[in-house]
């Protein structure tokens, strides 16, 4: 919800770059959880506000922020399932949902940057048994390549416009982006649906 990031931009812009971190922090968790927090709404918002201090020096922060928080936020649902039964009807719709997906292994993190197709990550690490350390590098890696080519954009706009139009332009074309990709989920999720209804019985 694109909210959240403007209400936690106001609650800690007093607190300077650490108080947008720390937001930033908490919007990419919760985001992590399998809650929609847009957090890519909220990375263009912050980056180009800029906090006064070096270009570079910030989207470090901010890509070392973003990696850290994912991570904690894969961890905590990973441990919740393994500590927790999983009621079998959830097993066998998570069965079904994982026997249908275009990659079956870690890899699928990689993806899933691209056209979503998985949520609450850490709880499908724990339920398809995938290897932690491999599931938290390829997370990694992807939202490094992510949120760092939103950031790059975002300064090259802040190089040949003003900021309020920069961050405007950004936003556009991350929006669209989001669409595109929310577009491709729903029409792979569609293709899986119809595959599944014409398997025999």
């Amino acid at each position: 919800m694109a909210d959240l990031g403007t209400i936690l931009i106001e609650l800690f812009q007093p607190l300077g770059v650490g108080g947008m971190l720390l937001a930033l922090f908490v919007v990419l968790y919760v985001n992590a959880l399998g809650v929609p927090t847009l957090p890519e709404v909220f990375l263009v918002i912050a980056y180009t506000t800029g906090y006064g201090i070096d270009p570079v020096t910030l989207a470090v922060l901010m890509l070392t922020v973003a990696t850290i928080s994912e991570a904690a936020g894969l961890l905590t649902l990973y441990l919740l399932v393994k500590r927790v039964r999983v009621p079998r009807v959830i097993e066998r719709a998570f069965d079904k949902y994982h026997n249908f997906l275009l990659l079956r292994d870690e890899r699928m993190i990689l993806l899933g940057r691209i056209a979503p197709l998985l949520f609450f990550i850490g709880a499908f690490v724990a339920l398809a048994k995938w290897d932690l350390k491999r599931s938290l590098i390829y997370q990694a890696v992807g939202g490094l390549a992510k949120y760092g080519l939103i950031l790059a954009l975002g300064e090259l706009f802040l190089q040949y416009t003003e900021q309020g139009t920069a961050t405007t332009v950004t936003l556009a074309i991350v929006v669209v982006v989001l669409a595109v990709s929310f577009l491709a989920s729903v029409l792979r999720r569609r293709n899986m649906e119809e595959h599944e209804e014409g398997r025999p019985a």
